[in-house]
């Protein structure tokens, strides 16, 4: 519990006057309760029956939690079921949230693979529903003096990313600090001072005059042996499955999408030299038809040499 229960109880301040902290507190205590009190199986059936077949799986409190602040944030109950009803794992189908599954699992390993670092830069790196951040909540498994998160105020994010705000998170591996603001504005942070700066699936959020203003501000904060672990969709890929639905990208909060030649030359002009390309995700048969079988997803986890024949690239660089 985060909160100790008290025999008195103060009067409840108005929901205006409420920070955006006890406004998530709240959510989260209410999701939770919802759940220790409510046996879905029996007082919410036809709830819990159309949730099951739309997403095969059980409601889960941290998800509850998040729809709550999202009410008590001021959006509709219209607006909010409209969200869930179009997030990309409703939207997937049976198969595409097997694929979804899988390639979450392969980055899992990606972050596990990261090396060690005592000081790091996470560049958009909220968790949606687990407050330690994306790079603990995904398993990285070393202890670490600081994260530092950076990401965009949650007014100012797309709908399917916003979350309550932190300040600072104590996790089991090291303190997590939140920095609210563009991850592209990196101009006050000091030189040499990060041993990793992390983007996961985050690059690609940011316009591409940003991304390379980015790369060299990355250039400057990385210390000498300091690595930039960068993971991003790859276009040659990506594209066939965005044609196929009819869009511009994969994903409507995307600002751009890279090729892997592209991505060489943008670290390359930022004075970045890779030191390890690994694919994630390998769609030899989607490459190869120019037509997108979300099926290889799941059938090729892991990570692979074959990089141009993969859903996502990911790099790790160092400062030449």
């Amino acid at each position: 519990m985060r909160e100790e229960r008290t025999s008195s109880r103060a009067p409840a301040r108005p929901r205006q006057e409420r920070t955006p902290a006890e406004r998530s507190l709240q959510a989260r205590t209410a999701a939770h309760l919802m759940h220790a009190r409510n046996d879905s199986r029996v007082t919410s059936a036809p709830g819990r029956a159309a949730f099951l077949a739309r997403f095969e799986r059980e409601v889960d409190p941290d998800g509850l939690e998040f729809r709550l602040w999202r009410l008590a944030e001021g959006s509709t109950r219209p607006e909010v079921l409209g969200a869930l009803s179009s997030s990309p794992e409703a939207t997937a189908g049976p198969g595409g949230r097997r694929a979804m599954e899988t390639f979450h699992a392969s980055r899992v390993t990606w972050i596990r693979s990261l090396p060690p670092a005592r000081r790091i830069l996470d560049l958009g790196g909220t968790s949606l529903g687990d407050d330690r951040g994306a790079l603990v909540a995904m398993g990285y498994p070393y202890p670490f003096d600081e994260v530092l998160i950076i990401d965009l105020p949650a007014d100012d994010r797309h709908d399917l990313y916003r979350e309550p705000e932190n300040q600072a998170v104590a996790t089991e591996l090291g303190p997590v600090r939140y920095l609210y603001r563009s991850m592209a504005d990196l101009g006050d942070l000091p030189d040499a001072s990060f041993d990793l700066i992390c983007s996961g699936q985050t690059f690609e959020h940011i316009y591409p005059d940003e991304g390379a203003k980015l790369l060299h501000d990355v250039r400057r904060l990385l210390t000498p042996d300091g690595v930039l672990a960068l993971d991003t969709p790859n276009a040659a890929v990506s594209s066939v499955q965005a044609r196929a639905a009819g869009t511009q990208f994969i994903n409507p909060d995307h600002k751009v999408e890279y090729t892997h030649a592209q991505l060489l030359d943008r670290f390359a002009d930022a004075g970045l030299r890779v030191v390890r390309a690994h694919g994630i995700g390998f769609m030899p048969r989607t490459v190869a038809t120019d037509t997108f079988h979300v099926d290889e997803l799941a059938t090729f986890p892991g990570l692979y040499a074959d990089i141009e024949r993969c859903y996502t690239l990911a790099y790790l660089a160092t400062p030449k």
